[in-house]
C-alpha cells in the first residue's frame, strides 16, 4: 500500500473512532436535572458536556489518524450540531412552531464551545502521537 493510501485509511479510521467515542459517551448517563439549575446554567452545562465529548472524540481520532485531525474534528462537530438542529426542526414542525431560527442562533455559543473542544482535542491528540523532537535529537 502506498504512503498516501495508508494516510487515508488512518484518517478514515480516526473518523470512525471519533464517531464511536461520541456514541459511547452518548450512552453514558450524563443526566442533568432541570429542576436544580437555571436555564443559563443548564444551557452552559449541556454545551460544556458537548465540548468535553468532542474533545475526547478528537483526541482519540487524532491518535488513530496520526495526522492533522483539526479539519475532520471541526467537520464532525458541525455535523453533530447539524443533526441535532435537523432533529429539532423536525420536532418543531410536528408542533407547528414556525420559527426555529432564534433557537439556532441561541445555540451558536454551544456550537462554538463544541468546535473549541474539537480543535483543542485534535491538537492535543496530535501532540500525543508526535514524537518529541527534543528527546529524539538528545538521544542521537
Amino acid at each position: 500500500m502506498s504512503e498516501n493510501a495508508v494516510k487515508i485509511v488512518r484518517l478514515l479510521a480516526g473518523i470512525a473512532v471519533s464517531i464511536a467515542v461520541l456514541l459511547v459517551l452518548d450512552l453514558l448517563p450524563w443526566k442533568i436535572s432541570t429542576a436544580q439549575y437555571s436555564s443559563a446554567q443548564l444551557y452552559f452545562g449541556l454545551a460544556a458536556t458537548a465540548a468535553i465529548s468532542m474533545f475526547a472524540a478528537a483526541i482519540a481520532g487524532a491518535i488513530v489518524a496520526r495526522s492533522n485531525f483539526v479539519g475532520p474534528a471541526v467537520i464532525l462537530a458541525i455535523g453533530v450540531w447539524y443533526l441535532a438542529a435537523s432533529f429539532l426542526e423536525a420536532v418543531s414542525r410536528a408542533y407547528d412552531l414556525d420559527n426555529l431560527v432564534p433557537y439556532l442562533v441561541a445555540n451558536v455559543g454551544g456550537l462554538t464551545l463544541t468546535i473549541g473542544g474539537a480543535v483543542i482535542g485534535a491538537l492535543i491528540g496530535r501532540r500525543i502521537y508526535t514524537p518529541n523532537e527534543d528527546n529524539a535529537s538528545n538521544a542521537a
